[in-house]
């Protein structure tokens, strides 16, 4: 398990601490060149022409407080690749209060013999050392009706098995607990049988629109439009729209489900809230 192996890694170098889950902005990542090395290009351009969210693991970075500077140990090319392929964030394990002597010493091991972790694998660790985050949305997929599940699910997944624990995760920061249950509920009432439904991008999207208009809509209400439309038009859609607005694509995505909720609408139309995208 990725928890032996983080406890395997960080006893060589004289510590028990493991790091704390969460996403950060790409462009806060860097690569201190004193140990590491800048990606190489043609790698990052084959990963990001097939590139896989749920398979891209966690980026292990160190925060340097004193200088509120993140440092990638692990996972560089993988960054690059997501920024390649229009990601504005990603899953991170962060450690504090590193020295860069043992910044440096994760780094070669990391390079040198171990497995990258996966977002999964990261998540379920997390249950284990009872971090408060994991357990709450942990909690709120299961009264949602969802699944965590141990290792990634395959294509043959059902809408209610849960990859995408970091779309959880940003849920989660968005709105607490109720925002991932809300958002997991109000996906699969309204596609039951659609595992697009429940893929990050579309977690993110509803999580973002919900953060925005959850106290002046009701759940059936916004499903009831929605259910008209299958989750890969709302994926197309956003798609168009990015030709046009800025934003990423959970936000193109919520601005989706704000256009469609409003169709066909004469009175209690929702106020655009993404105008500034």
């Amino acid at each position: 398990m990725v928890l032996e192996m983080d406890r395997q890694l960080l006893s060589e170098l004289g510590t028990s601490r493991i790091g704390q889950l969460t996403m950060l902005p790409l462009n806060r990542l860097e690569i201190d060149l004193n140990y590491g090395r800048s990606p190489n290009e043609l790698k990052v351009r084959a990963m990001a022409h097939d590139f896989s969210e749920a398979a891209a693991g966690v980026l292990m970075v160190s925060h340097r407080y004193s200088l509120d500077r993140y440092v990638l140990m692990d996972g560089g090319h993988r960054c690059g690749a997501m920024r390649l392929s229009g990601y504005t964030e990603a899953l991170c394990s962060v450690y504090e209060y590193l020295s860069i002597e043992t910044e440096a010493a994760i780094w070669v091991l990391c390079n040198s013999r171990r497995k990258n972790p996966s977002g999964l694998e990261m998540f379920k660790a997390a249950l284990v050392e009872q971090q408060p985050q994991a357990i709450a949305i942990n909690e709120a997929a299961q009264e949602a009706g969802c699944i965590i599940p141990d290792r990634f699910a395959g294509s043959t997944r059902s809408p209610n098995v849960i990859n995408a624990v970091g779309a959880l995760q940003a849920a989660y920061r968005l709105g607490g607990k109720s925002s991932v249950r809300d958002t997991l509920d109000l996906l699969l009432t309204t596609w039951p049988d659609d595992r697009d439904a429940t893929i990050g991008s579309m977690i993110g999207g509803m999580a973002m629109f919900l953060s925005k208009y959850r106290d002046d809509i009701t759940l059936p209400a916004v499903g009831h439009k929605l259910r008209l439309h299958r989750p890969a038009q709302l994926l197309m859609d956003a798609g168009v729209q990015a030709r046009t607005y800025r934003g990423n694509a959970r936000t193109l995505i919520a601005k989706t489900i704000l256009n469609l909720y409003n169709s066909g609408r004469r009175t209690q139309r929702l106020k655009d809230k993404f105008i500034d995208i």
